[in-house]
């Protein structure tokens, strides 16, 4: 709805997950302030009895958690971050921004996810924000033979199994990159 109503078939412009709750001066809104105008839900936010409001836990009800994310493995991502996910394609901003010293287009983002969809490896749009823990042993969802996170794919809305984690996945991300760099005409293009 969001890329239909609101952008043009841009991906929103925010970071992959908000940092403890902090505005980013390179954000033009917020993941949950965005996902705030499109969930039937409230939107998460700091717990307003706690005695620090900068680091009090967040509120959160259903959908902005992950079921998983239940603090057996891991601290809950949904207490301090004020969701369970991971939004990938805000990876790719952050890191162009490190890189590149720029912002990449939201519009560029979008079609290489498209295009990956094409070449027939899709990316996740949101991921079980595990994916960023180093041990198998913090996953949401144990199982064999496969990583423990759930993902959200855009394509078709649907929600599955993450298959690869970009975090973690050199060959992926310099493929990535590759594009992202050749559809924005920045200076290395191939």
């Amino acid at each position: 709805m969001y890329m239909d109503q609101s952008s043009q078939g841009a991906f929103p412009l925010v970071e992959p997950i908000q940092d403890g709750g902090q505005v980013n001066p390179n954000n033009d809104v917020t993941l949950l302030s965005l996902l705030g105008d499109y969930v039937d839900a409230p939107t998460p936010r700091r717990d307003p009895s706690y005695p620090d409001p900068d680091t009090a836990p967040f509120l959160v009800e259903a959908p902005y958690f992950c079921p998983g994310d239940d603090g057996r493995h891991t601290d809950r991502y949904w207490e301090q971050y004020g969701t369970s996910y991971y939004y990938t394609p805000g990876a790719v901003f952050q890191f162009t921004n490190l890189v590149y010293n720029m912002q990449i287009s939201p519009r560029v983002v979008a079609r290489v996810w498209d295009l990956w969809k094409e070449k027939g490896k899709e990316l996740p749009f949101l991921v079980d924000a595990c994916m960023l823990e180093d041990d198998p042993q913090a996953a949401f969802h144990p199982r064999t033979g496969g990583m423990g996170a759930n993902a959200l794919y855009i394509s078709d809305s649907r929600a599955d199994w993450a298959e690869i984690n970009m975090t973690q996945d050199t060959e992926l991300l310099v493929e990535l990159f590759t594009d992202i760099v050749r559809l924005s005409g920045l200076p290395g293009a191939p």
